[in-house]
């Protein structure tokens, strides 16, 4: 067994299964269609393959953007009445994340996808 102080390669399987653990500590006790894991996943696979090099660079970001977005898709399945998570609810909490305007910077580290602010707002690149 590799030792917990042994850095991993991560390769795009592993960095699927991490985004998968993080959507679903957003997601809290609820559960979600295939379909909507499906949804979630096809979002961001095709730039697992070409982020899989500098991953550690992004990974706590797209980690947190992850649970975020099962933690707003939990929240649009309840405020439907239901207690299980559908692609329509992670279609809408894709929207409702990729373009949170909170942040001065806020694209997903992965998918390079949302919006930034004004130009005028100027930071550094958290």
């Amino acid at each position: 067994m590799e030792s917990s102080n042994t850095p991993g390669v991560d390769t795009p399987q592993t960095i699927g299964l991490q985004l998968a653990m993080a959507f679903g500590q957003g997601a809290g006790t609820m559960l979600a269609t295939a379909a909507a894991l499906m949804e979630a996943y096809k979002a961001y696979e095709p730039a697992f393959e070409e982020r899989a090099s500098r991953w550690v660079e992004v990974e706590l970001r797209t980690v947190e953007f992850a649970r975020a977005l099962g933690q707003v898709a939990a929240i649009s399945a309840a405020q439907n009445g239901r207690c299980v998570i559908e692609a329509d609810d992670v279609r809408t909490a894709l929207k409702a994340v990729q373009s949170n305007r909170s942040r001065p910077l806020t694209l997903c580290d992965l998918t390079n996808r949302g919006k930034r602010l004004d130009a005028a707002v100027k930071g550094p690149n958290v």
